[in-house]
């Protein structure tokens, strides 16, 4: 086996900024940096279906009718709160343990 390890501060940074690059976003920088802190021990693709949970959270305030409907300018922007949502349902795939069992 190969491992491959976490992404450190900086990665989770660059990851989560391309990803979300396309999306409206109202995260002040404090605010940001608490949710690379609190992403601590997810892996790259924990941070992709992540970004993908957050993005989707504004969609569910309308109907699908509405969304059929609705101007992409009109969903409302990410927000902090939407971050910490997300990471209830998203969960790192791999405990500490796990990893530092591939490292030994």
């Amino acid at each position: 086996r190969i491992y491959v390890g976490l992404p450190d501060g900086e990665a989770r940074t660059a990851i989560i900024e391309s990803l979300l690059a396309d999306e409206k976003c109202e995260l002040d920088e404090e605010e940001f940096k608490a949710i690379i802190e609190k992403l601590d021990g997810y892996s790259s693709s924990d941070l992709s279906y992540f970004c993908k949970e957050v993005a989707m959270i504004p969609l569910s305030d309308y109907t699908i009718q509405e969304l059929e409907t609705i101007d992409p300018d009109e969903i409302r922007p990410l927000n902090y709160g939407d971050f910490i949502a997300a990471m209830k349902k998203v969960r790192p795939s791999y405990s500490k343990e796990v990893c530092q069992d591939f490292i030994e």
